[in-house]
């Protein structure tokens, strides 16, 4: 089963060893895909298409690397991908990230509602970025909706 828990639960989805971990609050569960594929069978299940959404968002907001995609505008289910497609990946799912600080080494740690913490190998601005991003797509989203 790809998602038999709320879509509120995921935290993140992380390449690993040829498949991937997605975290959930409680528990985390290992699937036979790459996160990419995982995010593609996400798309899939909420009846939208992967590349579709990644360039739609990338027309909206003129970018063309680590663009975010969309699951379910409504719910704010939108996940960001931390590296590049073509690498080994984390997708973070934007608003379940509670804060953002950075260790002694210059990492990210990612925390997120419900206790649970990321360390990432990145600089927190990359993160800061990809968050406002995410916000602004939702603020592109619902200016048009309204008009």
């Amino acid at each position: 089963i790809l998602v038999d828990k709320s879509m509120d639960e995921i935290l993140y989805i992380k390449d690993e060893n040829n498949a991937c971990k997605v975290v959930y609050k409680t528990e985390v569960r290992i699937v036979q895909l790459t996160s990419l594929q995982y995010m593609k069978k996400l798309c899939f299940m909420y009846g939208c298409n992967f590349n579709y959404q990644v360039r739609f968002v990338s027309s909206i907001l003129k970018i063309r690397q680590k663009v975010p995609v969309i699951i379910n505008v409504e719910n704010k289910h939108i996940y960001f991908p931390v590296y590049g497609l073509k690498n080994e990946n984390i997708w973070i799912h934007y608003k379940m990230i509670q804060t953002l600080k950075q260790d002694i080494r210059g990492r990210c740690i990612v925390c997120f509602k419900g206790g649970k913490k990321l360390t990432l190998l990145c600089d927190r601005r990359s993160i800061q970025r990809q968050r406002r991003r995410c916000r602004r797509l939702l603020e592109i989203i619902k200016e048009s909706i309204i008009e």
